[in-house]
């Protein structure tokens, strides 16, 4: 099984940094700000690698084996949205337990769990490294 650090931060706060020194160790992945995946148009995103996210062969890997499409990229998204959001996760009282009965949370973390398993299984890691920060959204991840 593949495991997730997520590196919460601000802005110019040295996670990227982080991200990249941790990437350096055998068995572990660092992809940057996940999140950019549904956040942003995928023509518009860089691998790494220096090629487009639909034209690398890495990203076109753990999509298909994610069984992740643009239907569920937009999903990503919604949910995002409606829920991985401060004032929605204040009326949960940022209980773990709570968010985990939430449908929608629990779909938000069943999509990103495939991708990090997706990521796992096309770069042989045993770790994958998510530097994308966003404080909601680590709540939703650790629930």
């Amino acid at each position: 099984m593949t495991e997730l650090i997520y590196i919460v931060g601000s802005g110019r706060s040295g996670s990227t940094v982080i991200e990249r020194v941790l990437h350096s160790a055998p068995q572990v992945t660092g992809v940057g700000e996940l999140h950019a995946l549904w956040r942003l148009p995928m023509t518009d995103l860089l691998c790494a690698c220096g090629q487009r996210v639909p034209e690398c062969a890495f990203w076109r890997g753990v999509l298909e084996h994610a069984g992740i499409g643009s239907n569920e990229i937009a999903r990503l998204a919604q949910l995002e949205r409606e829920v991985v959001r401060n004032v929605y996760l204040v009326r949960l009282g940022y209980d773990l337990a709570r968010i985990r009965t939430d449908p929608r949370l629990a779909e938000f973390g069943e999509l990103q769990g495939r991708l990090i398993a997706g990521i796992g299984a096309v770069d042989q890691s045993e770790i994958v490294l998510d530097s994308s920060k966003a404080g909601p959204r680590a709540w939703v991840l650790a629930a």
